[in-house]
């Protein structure tokens, strides 16, 4: 026979260091009553913890087990509807879950981080999958859905929308080295091979128009992507932390891309846009507004000391050559109008800039991290309108210094 809890809603009993919690027959699960039997003393000292949902809950509510590290496995009855938002988030021990017949939704976050996670099994109830439901599953090596269900479906163990057109999560506790997307998907959901980090190459077919935020975000495997014509969107943050991405093609047909789609892309050289691309364009392996005002990314992982942004730009973009641990001078052109937020940050070996007069907006951290950076300004005096911490680190600046042109009408120092 179990111990009650106070409320006596629950029970719970010990043996050989496993404790076995029963939620007992009421409306909804809460973050409350597992708190009651898990913060126990004689609990928290257990091994594991398994747990038993009785038949009358119908909502496992949010946060609910959030945190609960010393969770193994869990029984859901069939009178389950819901599982709520962050409802395992960070479970770390759990390692299989069946959601029974009968739930509906899962919220996004419900298994967030759950890096025990090597399966899961979802009945053909299930009608809604909140954003980031499997998101940091690195163990994840299976989702299976009965193969009723109207609004998903399986293939290999991965997860999509029932018509195949979304691929919502790459299990990304596999091991293989190379994928495949299936012809007939147009959508790479947000984060969906987030953290994948076993893959180096993924063959992206025709047909895909979106990929997500975040969609390959710190897969530390990937080393080349090569998108597809036809492909029209690139989500913000989209290959975020790719560290060994080193070369990125983009078809004539991409029309947006997303703020930060390439950051800490630490080995990258190469960026290449199709000619007739006409949002976007390449130039020296850089990328650029199809105008060429705006300095988009530079590709960090270039070994040159030396760069001279070219005449024409106005704008250098957020993060624009963030990390670039190579560059020691940049010569920025006299028609430059605005620095953005970071661009420069972690710009470890950067020694001199020289800005122009002209330029009238720097953002926020522009030079963060810049420990050996020497600035020298046209202006006689900060502008009001560049933000107060564009220098946060306080490097040295000399005002009314005058900029010798010469060298820009000469031969370029790019590449």
């Amino acid at each position: 026979m179990g111990l009650f809890t106070k409320s006596k809603k629950d029970s719970y009993k010990i043996k050989d260091g496993i404790c076995t919690v029963t939620f007992e027959k009421t409306g909804e699960l809460t973050s409350e009553r597992v708190k009651e039997i898990f913060e126990l003393p004689e609990v928290k000292e257990c091994k594991a913890v398994n747990v038993e949902i009785g038949d009358g809950v119908i909502t496992i509510d949010e946060k609910a087990f959030d945190g609960r590290t010393s969770l193994t496995s869990i029984k859901i009855p069939k009178g389950i509807t819901r599982i709520g938002k962050f409802a395992f988030n960070s479970c770390t021990r759990l390692t299989s879950v069946e959601i029974p017949e009968g739930v509906t939704s899962i919220d996004i976050w419900a298994f967030h981080y759950c890096t025990g996670l090597i399966s899961v099994e979802l009945p053909n109830s299930v009608a809604t999958i909140g954003d980031r439901a499997f998101y940091d599953c690195e163990s994840l090596t299976s989702i299976t859905v009965d193969e009723g269900n109207q609004a998903y479906k399986s293939i290999d163990g991965n997860l999509y929308t029932k018509d195949g057109k979304t691929l919502v999560q790459y299990a990304i506790g596999k091991e293989d080295a190379r994928f495949k997307i299936p012809d007939g998907v147009t959508t790479i959901g947000e984060e969906a091979f987030y953290a994948c980090e076993s893959l180096d190459c993924i063959e992206i077919p025709k047909g895909v128009e979106t990929i997500g935020n975040f969609a390959f975000s710190h897969c530390k495997s990937l080393t080349s992507i090569e998108l597809p014509e036809g492909a029209k969107t690139i989500g913000a943050w989209a290959f975020y932390a790719c560290s060994a991405l080193a070369r990125v093609v983009i078809p004539k047909s991409v029309t947006t891309i997303g703020d930060r789609a390439f950051h800490d892309c630490s080995i990258i050289t190469s960026i290449t846009v199709d000619e007739e691309n006409q949002a976007y364009k390449s130039v020296s392996s850089n990328l650029y507004t199809k105008d060429g005002q705006k300095l988009i990314k530079y590709a960090v992982g270039k070994e040159n000391t030396r760069f001279a942004i070219p005449e024409g730009v106005t704008g250098i973009g957020d993060y624009a050559f963030y990390g670039c641990e190579s560059l020691i001078s940049i010569l920025l052109p006299e028609s430059l109008a605005s620095i953005g937020d970071f661009a420069f940050g972690d710009c470890f070996s950067l020694a001199s800039i020289e800005i122009p007069k002209g330029v009238t907006v720097i953002g926020e951290n522009a030079f963060s991290c810049c420990s050996d950076l020497s600035i020298c300004c046209e202006a006689e005096g900060q502008p009001s309108t560049w933000k107060l911490s564009w220098n946060p680190n306080n490097r040295p600046v000399k005002w009314g210094h005058e900029i010798v042109r010469k060298a820009r009408k000469g031969k370029q120092i790019n590449d």
